[in-house]
C-alpha cells in the first residue's frame, strides 16, 4: 500500500508537468505570432526635391485703350427720284378702292376688258367693258373704253369717258389724254386746258410740255413755246424732239443762232443712229 508521501510525490511532479506544458505551448504560440508577422520594410528616403524655379515675372499689362464713342450712325437718305418715278407716283390709281363696292360680275367683266386691252384687242375689249358699265356703272372702265374709242375713231365718246375717269380719279395721264383727244378734233383751246391741268398735277411730264408748246407755237406765243420746250429738255435731254421744237421756235422769233444750235444737236442724234 502505498504511503502518503509517495502519494504527494507524484502529484508534485503532475503539477511540474502540467505547468512545464502550458509554458512551452505559450512560447510556441508566440514564435508563430512573430513569424506571421512581416518584417517592416525601411521606408527609401526621399529624394530631395528639385528646387522650385523661380514664376518669371509677368509683363506690364498693356494699357487697357479706351473704346472710342460710338458715333451716331448718319440717317439713310434715299436717292431722289428720277423724274419718270416722280411721274409715276403721281398718277398712281387706287384701283382696288376704286373697285370696292362694285358688283363682282361686274368686276369680272372690267378684268376682262383689261386683258383684251392689253393684246390691243379694242373690240373685245370694249365689248367687256360695255357689259361691266350695264352691271354696275361704279365700275372704272372709262379710261379703258376711251382708248378703245380712241383708236376706232370715235374720239368725242372717247372724250366723254375720259371726263367720267377724271371724276373717278384726276391723273395727268388722264389729263395728258384728253387733251390729245381734244386735238384731234381741233379743239385746241379745250387741249390747251387739258395739257395745263395734267402739268399742275405732275410738272415732270415732259411730253405734256412738248403738247402745250405745240400749242403756244401754234398762237405765236415763241416766249412760252421756248420756256415748254426747255422744260422737256431739262426732263428727257436725250429726246432730240425737244431741240428740234425750240429750234423752231427759236426760228420764228427771230433767233436763228440759237435756232442753229439746236439744229445742230439734232443733227447730232440722227448721227448717233
Amino acid at each position: 500500500m502505498p504511503t502518503k508521501s509517495s502519494s504527494n510525490l507524484k502529484t508534485l511532479l503532475m503539477l511540474f508537468v502540467i505547468v512545464f506544458w502550458n509554458s512551452h505551448l505559450v512560447e510556441c504560440v508566440r514564435a508563430k505570432s512573430k513569424a506571421d508577422v512581416k518584417p517592416k520594410v525601411e521606408a527609401k528616403p526621399k529624394a530631395d526635391a528639385k528646387p522650385k524655379a523661380d514664376a518669371k515675372p509677368k509683363a506690364d499689362a498693356k494699357p487697357k485703350v479706351e473704346a472710342k464713342p460710338k458715333v451716331d450712325a448718319k440717317p439713310k437718305v434715299d436717292a431722289p427720284l428720277s423724274a419718270a418715278q416722280r411721274s409715276a407716283k403721281r398718277n398712281e390709281v387706287d384701283w382696288a378702292g376704286q373697285l370696292k363696292g362694285v358688283k363682282p360680275e361686274a368686276i369680272k367683266h372690267y378684268h376682262a376688258g383689261r386683258a383684251h386691252l392689253t393684246r390691243e384687242q379694242f373690240d373685245k375689249a370694249l365689248i367687256e367693258f360695255d357689259q361691266a358699265e350695264k352691271i354696275d356703272p361704279r365700275v372704272p372702265i372709262y379710261e379703258g373704253r376711251a382708248r378703245c374709242l380712241a383708236e376706232a375713231g370715235r374720239y368725242k365718246e372717247a372724250g366723254e369717258d375720259l371726263k367720267k375717269a377724271i371724276a373717278q380719279g384726276a391723273t395727268s395721264h388722264r389729263y395728258k389724254f384728253l387733251g390729245e383727244v381734244y386735238s384731234a378734233q381741233n379743239l385746241t383751246d379745250l387741249a390747251f386746258q387739258a395739257f395745263s391741268s395734267a402739268i399742275k398735277i405732275d410738272p415732270d411730264d415732259y411730253w405734256c410740255h412738248k403738247n402745250r408748246g405745240d400749242i403756244y407755237l401754234k398762237r405765236k406765243d415763241y416766249k412760252n413755246a421756248i420756256a415748254d420746250y426747255t422744260r422737256l429738255i431739262e426732263l428727257a435731254p436725250t429726246e432730240p424732239v425737244g431741240y428740234n421744237s425750240r429750234a423752231a421756235a427759236y426760228k420764228n422769233s427771230g433767233r436763228n443762232d440759237l435756232a442753229d444750235k439746236d439744229y445742230k444737236k439734232v443733227r447730232g442724234f440722227i448721227d448717233l443712229f
